[in-house]
């Protein structure tokens, strides 16, 4: 106590530094129809290294304080990260047409690991983002991911547990059709305004 008494040190000093995009929308879009092209003569298959490509593109021309950013990403890991995606996606897809049981426990398994999957996927960015030679990091927690996402799963929650059971092929009943129109309502509202 006696030290911060007699110590007239100042605050440290704040560096406001300026931050402009140096790209423009001519330059940006010839690199956006090659990887749209390529994206669709391949099946998909090159959105991860198209997108390693546009944040490439957008990091090295966003200068921070005259610097640009880096992004230093290989995009053979986002390949691999993406077949996993894929994968998972194709399995739902051919399960919800012969086993639609099975589907939805899927899809439940994969809402679960979405935080933990979104986390990996901000470290990554974050990890290979470089500014004045130095990495960047994220340093949030499994918790803290599971936390941000979780206003997003209510919505789902409350079509679960709101919306009327019907057979397949079964018309609505106009009160089941009210109280349809009524749960999607109310889920629109509440997730068009968690948005910002």
């Amino acid at each position: 106590m006696a030290l911060a008494e007699n110590t007239g040190a100042a605050a440290p000093r704040v560096q406001t530094l300026s931050i402009r995009f140096t790209g423009s929308g001519s330059e940006y879009f010839r690199i956006w129809i090659v990887n749209l092209l390529l994206t669709l003569v391949t099946f998909s298959l090159y959105w991860p290294f198209a997108r390693a490509r546009r944040i490439a593109y957008f990091q090295n021309n966003t200068l921070v304080g005259d610097d640009p950013l880096g992004f230093h990403g290989d995009p053979w890991k986002m390949f691999r990260g993406y077949l996993v995606v894929l994968l998972m996606g194709i399995t739902y897809g051919a399960l919800s047409n012969t086993v639609p049981s099975i589907a939805a426990l899927l899809l439940i398994a994969f809402a679960l690991v979405w935080p933990a999957l979104w986390r990996a996927s901000l470290q990554f960015r974050l990890r290979n983002t470089s500014w004045r030679g130095v990495r960047m990091a994220f340093v949030g927690d499994l918790k803290g991911a599971y936390v941000a996402l979780l206003p997003f799963f209510l919505p789902a929650l409350a079509l679960v547990l709101f919306m009327p059971e019907l057979a397949e092929d079964e018309k609505p009943t106009p009160t089941q059709a009210r109280q349809m129109f009524t749960v999607l309502g109310l889920v629109a509202l509440f997730t068009f305004g968690l948005l910002p």
